[in-house]
């Protein structure tokens, strides 16, 4: 049998023999199991990340609330919070300067989120 013909057989029974073939079977398994693990810790993470915006994000009808300021009958500057939709949750107090209101509705917006609920029923 000639040289070069000896050596591909050779070479093609070294690839092709049981060991071989076993660790090439454990690698592919080892990448697709890889991959499996990979692609749950993935979604895991973002189910998780989607349940924490939504638990602690606003109901979609306090997200578009406003200020408004108006001029009641007495003249004095007061600031309504409006819903997107219109309805008014509060009203500040009759201020008499609108420079004064404009500062109430920035120390609203510092403290609400600090603000305690007292139930004086």
């Amino acid at each position: 049998m000639p040289s070069c013909v000896a050596r591909a057989l050779i070479s093609y029974e070294t690839v092709w023999d049981s060991d071989a073939i076993f660790w090439w079977v454990i690698l592919a398994v080892c990448s697709v199991l890889i991959g499996v693990v990979i692609s749950v810790v993935i979604s895991v993470v973002l189910d998780l990340g989607k349940r924490i915006r939504q638990r602690f994000s606003l109901n979609q009808e306090w997200q578009h609330v406003k200020f408004e300021i108006i001029r009641d009958k007495e003249g004095k500057f007061r600031f309504r919070l409006k819903k997107a939709d219109g309805e008014i949750i509060a009203t500040s107090e009759g201020f008499k300067t609108e420079q004064g209101c404009r500062k109430a509705i920035v120390l609203t917006k510092q403290n609400i989120a600090n603000a305690e609920l007292q139930n004086k029923t």
